[in-house]
Formats: C-alpha cells, structure tokens, sequence
C-alpha cells in the first residue's frame, strides 16, 4: 500500500479529442503516475511537482486530495456495496481509497486469550467500503467512512480485539 495524490483534471471545453491523449502521453513520460481513471490521475509524491508543472504548462487545472493505492482484487481485496463513495477500481484493477472520506484500519485481536477476531472482522465487513481478511488469527484491513471510528472501537473491543490506523504515512 502506499500513499499517493488524487488529481481530478478539469479538462477544458471545445479542445480535440487528441488534446487529453497528448496530456497523457507526456504524463507517462515523467514515470510519476501510478495509475489513472478517466480524468482522475493517482501520482506518486515523488513525481507531484513535474506533474503539476506539466498541467500548468497545458493551462488544465486539477483538484487534488489524499489517497490510499490498496492493491488489486487478485492480492486478496474485497469491495463492499459502498466501494464506489469511497474509491476507485481502474481499469487496470487497482484500488485507490479517498483518504478524504475513509481510513484504512487494522484489527488485531488483543492481549486477551478470549479474542474473537474472526467474529469482529465479520461485523466490520458489513459496514467496509473494502477489505483483506487475513486469517492465522487477525482479521485483516478495513476501508471504513471516517465517521465509523467509534463503531469499530467498540466492535474491537466487543471481541477483545485492537483497532490501529494503516493509512498513516510511514
């Protein structure tokens, strides 16, 4: 997983067809995007700067904002019936999370022998925008809406489990 920038280009009105093509084109060339969905670019932070001086160049303004590149489906991923307030699967199936509206948290179970991760994990599925079950005993990461901290703190702690945050930079 890793941190990247969510840029929504603002693609001016009454430009050909080729105009987006050549914005593209020079953004591949400057090895700073990690994947792209329509309009929306996901960039490295290494790569921020030649990215917004290359859109600057083309007169094309961008919002940009926080997100999460999860990984893909096949790497063990699971979306809920939510994913799409929350995120992004392109089309070469990746997952990016809006840090803007979600976090990504890790439930553990806890000091307690009577922790009952796989039972916790089951009911913060119900409430995920997308999950990794994990199994060996821990229930994995869950992309939950930000305003759900309080819920699973006490789903954690229902099972005797331990909530911590991953989408914190390292």
């Amino acid at each position: 997983m890793k941190r990247v920038h969510g840029m929504e280009l603002k693609l001016p009105e009454g430009k050909l067809p080729g105009f987006y093509a050549q914005i593209v084109k020079k953004l591949a060339e400057t090895n700073a995007l990690a994947d792209r969905d329509r309009s929306l670019l996901f960039v490295y932070e290494e790569g921020r700067d030649a990215v917004e001086r290359l859109l600057e160049h083309y007169k094309v303004p961008a919002e940009t904002g926080p997100w999460l590149q999860l990984g893909a489906k096949e790497d063990g991923w699971k979306t809920g019936r939510v994913w799409t307030d929350y995120g992004v699967e392109t089309r070469s199936g990746n997952l990016f999370l809006d840090l803007s509206l979600a976090t990504l948290i890790s439930l553990e179970p806890g000091m307690d022998d009577g922790a009952e991760p796989a039972q916790a994990g089951l009911q913060l599925e119900e409430h995920a925008a997308a999950f990794k079950p994990a199994g060996n005993g821990s229930c994995g990461l869950y992309a939950l809406d930000r305003q759900l901290d309080e819920l699973a703190q006490g789903i954690a702690k229902a099972y005797r489990c331990v909530v911590a945050d991953r989408d914190k930079p390292q």
